[in-house]
């Protein structure tokens, strides 16, 4: 687990490519100011495809909160990414990072999968690496404070 000292806002210049509109925007207009959970997954880190199904679940569970998926797989492996999009059904919540601009911003040395947990001020309240036990308690915990 990464702690976060004080909130830090998402950069509302990071532009990312939206999966089902094969265009460009910004991130900061699809999020919509609200509560967020963003997920930073590859194609080549098995416990990020192993953690996609979970997110799912949690995410018909929390309503309210609207997930993300971005992934970070270059231009080249985009034939690869997009069959894994349309495996784990996840067209709707994807942003495709080919860049790493938005990576490199929020996670600079970091590995995946990484998780973000932003309120509705777009302030990132919590930063998970890894896909462990102890993390997903952790997600579930903070996505049922946002749901109050």
């Amino acid at each position: 687990m990464v702690l976060i000292p004080k909130p830090k806002i998402l950069d509302n210049s990071i532009m990312l490519y939206i999966y089902t509109k094969e265009t460009y925007s910004f991130l900061d207009e699809y999020i919509n100011n609200k509560p967020t959970l963003i997920n930073v997954w590859s194609i080549n880190c098995e416990p990020c495809l192993k953690e996609i199904p979970v997110l799912k679940e949690l995410a018909k569970q929390n309503g309210d909160i609207q997930f993300i998926f971005i992934n970070i797989d270059s231009k080249n492996e985009f034939k690869k990414v997009k069959a894994k999009i349309e495996e784990y059904e996840i067209e709707n919540k994807s942003l495709l990072d080919f860049s790493q601009v938005f990576v490199s911003s929020i996670l600079p040395n970091a590995k995946v999968p990484a998780t973000l947990i932003i309120n509705n001020k777009k302030e990132i309240i919590k930063l998970l690496i890894g896909f462990r036990d102890e993390n997903l308690k952790e997600i579930n915990q903070e996505l049922q404070k946002l749901n109050r």
